[in-house]
């Protein structure tokens, strides 16, 4: 098990806090990871965990700067990973890998556990730990995890079924082996899908009834084939009304935009994929699918840019015509 090695404590009220954990890997040799569980200290408090491998130093160096445990770490762990250990959200359970897969875990390399807290209204202390199972038999290829998602989602109030969709497109050929959706406290529905290059359509996962406090990762019973231009679809829905009994502004209802908050909101479809034919095992063979997805995600930052600014200017245009309405 794996923790911080200290309590870490939430004060009653104020605005959420992230917060990375530093924790060293001890192990004197090159492992790889089949399985991971993760056992939140405080649930009253712990929104989501999400975990990193770290080879480069630079976490070590943040958390030195930072007085107290860990350091701040709002949305990503303010570092280039290594890799990722997963994560947790409410009602997400652990899972073994298939024989021959596994995550990076190099000798001397550091985990960077960041956990979001949201304050209960009272003081609270947190200590959650990470249960870390290695492999066993030869590890050939090493899963990572991929998304559509749409950072530039915006939900108006009053209105209860606003659709939301979102697509990746695979920039070489993959295996696919779970999905994961993820919204936060609006989400009313998730459908998660492939489109093949030659125009065929795999549905992945569907849920019709989302439920905050249930999340959980889908593993496919036989793994999926990817091939390079396959697209990844998305499409959910949200409940930004009154009438929605989970919506934490339903008194005084206001406008909702993408953020790590719990009130804010989220569009996620996680994709768990490894590499197609790549056998670690062979001399000289690298992982090199992390750098690889990041690329994928080149053309879309531009867009989602592009999106913000004409979202921005709308807003904008909005609050005029309202201040002229008013006077």
């Amino acid at each position: 098990m794996l923790d911080a090695g200290v309590d870490f404590e939430i004060p009653a009220s104020g605005a959420d806090i992230y917060r990375c954990f530093v924790i060293p890997n001890k192990e004197l040799e090159d492992k790889y990871v089949s399985a991971i569980e993760y056992r939140p200290g405080n649930r009253r408090v712990v929104h989501h965990v999400l975990s990193y491998v770290d080879t480069s130093g630079k976490a070590r160096e943040l958390d030195a700067k930072d007085p107290g445990p860990g350091y701040m770490c709002f949305s990503g762990p303010g570092i280039d990973p290594h890799g990722d250990l997963g994560g947790w959200a409410p009602g997400n359970e652990p899972s073994h890998l298939p024989d021959g897969i596994g995550r990076s875990m190099p000798k001397g390399s550091d985990v960077v556990m960041q956990l979001h807290y949201h304050p209960s209204g009272k003081p609270e202390k947190d200590r959650t730990q990470i249960g870390i199972y290695f492999s066993r038999k030869p590890v050939k290829q090493t899963l990572h995890w991929t998304a559509a998602l749409d950072p530039v989602l915006f939900l108006p109030p009053g209105q209860s079924n606003t659709e939301i969709k979102a697509d990746w497109t695979a920039n070489t050929d993959l295996v696919a082996y779970a999905v994961t959706p993820h919204m936060h406290l609006l989400g009313r529905d998730m459908a998660m899908q492939l489109t093949f290059p030659d125009g065929h359509v795999q549905k992945l996962v569907k849920i019709d009834d989302w439920d905050f406090g249930w999340q959980n990762s889908y593993f496919f019973e036989k793994p999926i084939d990817v091939p390079k231009g396959t697209r990844l679809e998305v499409v959910a829905h949200y409940d930004n009304s009154s009438k929605n009994p989970r919506n934490p502004n339903r008194d005084h209802l206001k406008p909702v935009f993408w953020g790590e908050g719990t009130t804010d909101e989220m569009c996620i479809g996680f994709l768990a994929v490894v590499k197609k034919g790549q056998d670690l095992t062979r001399p000289g063979e690298v992982d090199d699918l992390h750098e690889v997805l990041e690329k994928s995600y080149e053309g879309k930052k531009k867009e989602w840019d592009a999106r913000k600014e004409e979202l921005q200017k709308k807003l904008k245009a909005g609050e005029k015509k309202g201040k002229k309405a008013e006077s």
